[in-house]
């Protein structure tokens, strides 16, 4: 990821000298979200994000490729040696034609893994802990593990914005895209405003009072219903 849009223009503009046409992948780490959108805001352009391919694909993709190499490896001819080869395999240690020709392909990849490994399934949300400590209160921020966040990242952006020392805030629980954290519960408004605002790990906090929804369109917070002695509300649907 370029560290500034000018360096950006110059790497892509490779892609198209000499009168030539190409294409530019750019990878993007979560906490580089940021600096992704200034890169849109210079250029004046919005970069498409393109679908990474599942495991299945990539799988269906190598086999069809490894079914289409045999079949122009036979169409080439040339392979009698090989036969009387195995046949005498076959016959010398009674094993099956199709285990040596697995054998032989296994040879040909030479240790590496033919198939990717299965994807592993997203860990669900955690249930809800027990309620705030006395005189704290939950707060959502709209940052989270796809982010790249980390308690200490949150811990000093909020305990210098809001001049908070790292006693006045209590447990920190980062789920996907957002994390809930325990704070002094008469934080004011005009702090809480200020919070909105402040980046962390690429992504802008918009903080609430947990159960209330974000303040995206400059609107007073509408409130949801709460559950009573619980850190954490419901998840908000998308």
């Amino acid at each position: 990821m370029p560290t500034d849009p000018e360096s950006y223009v110059h790497r892509i503009g490779r892609t198209g000298r000499a009168g030539r046409s190409g294409e530019a992948i750019l990878f993007v780490s979560p906490r580089e979200r940021g600096l992704l959108r200034m890169i849109e805001r210079a250029t004046r352009q919005p970069i498409t994000a393109m679908e990474l391919p599942t495991v299945k694909m990539v799988n269906d993709v190598r086999l069809a490729r490894f079914k289409q190499q045999i079949r122009d490896s036979i169409a080439g001819g040339g392979l009698e040696p090989f036969q009387n080869a195995i046949e005498e395999l076959e016959r010398e240690d009674n094993i099956p034609a199709l285990e040596i020709a697995a054998a032989l392909a296994k040879l040909v990849r030479k240790g590496e893994p033919f198939l990717l490994a299965p994807e592993r399934r997203e860990p669900e949300e955690r249930p809800p802990p027990r309620g705030p400590e006395p005189g704290m209160a939950a707060y959502r921020v709209e940052v989270g593990h796809l982010n790249g966040l980390r308690p200490g990242n949150l811990v000093g952006a909020i305990a210098n914005e809001a001049r908070l020392t790292s006693k006045q805030i209590g447990r920190i629980d980062i789920q996907k895209d957002h994390t809930f954290v325990e704070l002094p519960a008469e934080l004011s408004d005009e702090v809480l405003q200020h919070l909105k605002k402040v980046w962390v790990a690429g992504g802008q906090l918009r903080i609430t009072r947990d159960g209330e929804e974000p303040d995206d369109a400059g609107k007073r917070p509408v409130k949801r219903n709460l559950l009573r002695g619980r850190l954490f509300g419901k998840p908000r649907k998308p």
